[in-house]
């Protein structure tokens, strides 16, 4: 056996063994563990992860039991950290004191899994373990055998949720990188609408690893927004899998914003498994010094009249890579799919790196699928006519990087999110004192 094989038998143990004794369906449990321990790591031979090596995994001594304690103010530099509606894990382990979580939630449930109504818990024990694919899928296997907890948000028939809820999962290092293992079950019942934000961070440089599973599962006419954030440190690690699984005429709109990680990969899918089902992919990541982050997504057209939309945008800068692959899959009986799908870059230095590759996997006659992929500098044209304007080249740079991005931006939900990424990202691209504020932008 040779060293590598052994230390990524290694690592999926120490993962196994440190976590997960507390997690909902131990057979699941047991039968993930075994699928973990068949598939090991990937590797770049394998299609799917050509482009990324999860080497450093094998590499790094991790504590895969670190403490739950979160340093004081760790909250204060995340947006929408002061949401009514809040959970807040601490290496995949509630933290009661920094959560808050009101009693009117109109019916709705939000905490533990284990903790949900026995009437629900039920039910929600049965999408649990169903939606990702832990069968095939080699973090998806590790997650659903090490997760020490479980999140959800279940809304009920014809509910609203008026106010947004915020799931934060921080990685905390103290001594080696801690690894942790975030789940999160959405359930909306038939006609229901909410909106979820799902934060990952690590705070300062430290090193950390979350390997995150997102399950929705969203019934006949209900409507979800989700935003996923990873923040923070660039030394982190983050694996993150979200899938979803869409009734008639429900309606899924995903975006998710990349800012922080050396490593981050991202899998997004969604099924569109009722007539006319509708699901929105959005990203924008933001990558620059010698960061890595890989977006795969696939959008299954498994019934008729079902719409679909991906916007994905890169800024790559200095020596850092990016990847796209998108799949578009329409099945015999998806007939009068409408599917569009969009990857564009912008590349910033002579150095960085990007591939991207859209697919479409068409099994029907009568469907209007279309994608494209653009890897490209900021246009001379518009440069040159804003220095005209007075301003110099670097604002004008920066200014027309962030206009690239704002198309992204502009979808995210709720507006104080928006916002704040706005000012986020408005404040790496501000370098100088004639750049215009981010106010000036929207006047």
């Amino acid at each position: 056996m040779s060293t590598q094989t052994i230390q990524k038998s290694d690592f999926i143990e120490a993962c196994i063994a440190a976590g997960g004794d507390a997690a909902p369906l131990p057979k699941l449990r047991e039968e993930a563990a075994a699928a973990a321990r068949a598939l090991g790591l990937p590797h770049t031979k394998l299609e799917e992860w050509r482009n990324t090596s999860v080497r450093v995994l094998s590499e790094t001594e991790f504590d895969h039991r670190p403490s739950a304690a979160a340093p004081s103010g760790i909250l204060r530099s995340l947006p929408m950290q002061d949401a009514e509606i809040r959970l807040v894990f601490v290496n995949g382990r509630l933290d009661e004191a920094l959560s808050s979580v009101p009693r009117d939630l109109s019916g709705a449930y939000v905490g533990l899994l284990r903790n949900a109504p026995e009437s629900v818990q039920e039910r929600l024990l049965s999408v649990y373990g169903t939606v990702a694919d832990w069968r095939t899928l080699h973090f998806v296997a590790l997650n659903t055998a090490c997760a020490a907890e479980c999140a959800v948000l279940w809304v009920p028939t014809r509910a609203a949720l008026a106010r947004p809820v915020h799931i934060i999962h921080l990685g905390v290092s103290s001594g080696k990188p801690a690894a942790s293992h975030p789940r999160l079950l959405c359930m909306l019942d038939e006609a229901a609408e909410a909106t979820v934000v799902e934060t990952f961070a690590v705070p300062g440089d430290q090193v950390a690893f979350l390997n995150s599973v997102t399950e929705i599962k969203v019934a006949a006419d209900a409507r979800l927004f989700h935003s996923r954030l990873q923040l923070g440190s660039e030394k982190a690690l983050h694996i993150s899998s979200l899938q979803a699984n869409c009734a008639d005429r429900a309606k899924v709109e995903q975006t998710t914003f990349t800012y922080g990680g050396a490593l981050v990969r991202n899998d997004t899918g969604s099924v569109l498994d009722g007539e006319a089902a509708e699901t929105t992919l959005n990203a924008l990541y933001i990558a620059r010094n010698e960061q890595h982050v890989d977006n795969h997504t696939t959008l299954d057209h498994a019934k008729p009249n079902c719409p679909s939309f991906e916007m994905y945008k890169g800024i790559v800068d200095d020596k850092a890579s990016a990847v796209f692959r998108g799949r578009i899959i329409v099945r015999p009986d998806a007939q009068k799919t409408d599917s569009k799908q969009s990857n564009m870059n912008l590349i910033l230095s002579d150095d960085a790196v990007i591939n991207s590759k859209p697919q479409l996997e068409i099994f029907a006659d009568d469907v209007r699928c279309t994608h494209g992929a653009t890897i490209g500098r900021i246009d001379d044209e518009p440069l040159f006519y804003l220095r005209s304007r007075g301003i110099d080249a670097k604002a004008a740079r920066h200014l027309l990087t962030f206009a690239f991005a704002s198309e992204v931006l502009d979808a995210i939900q709720p507006e104080q999110l928006k916002n704040e990424l706005e000012a986020l990202i408005f404040a790496r691209f501000a370098a100088g004192d004639t750049l215009p504020s981010s106010d000036d932008l929207h006047s």
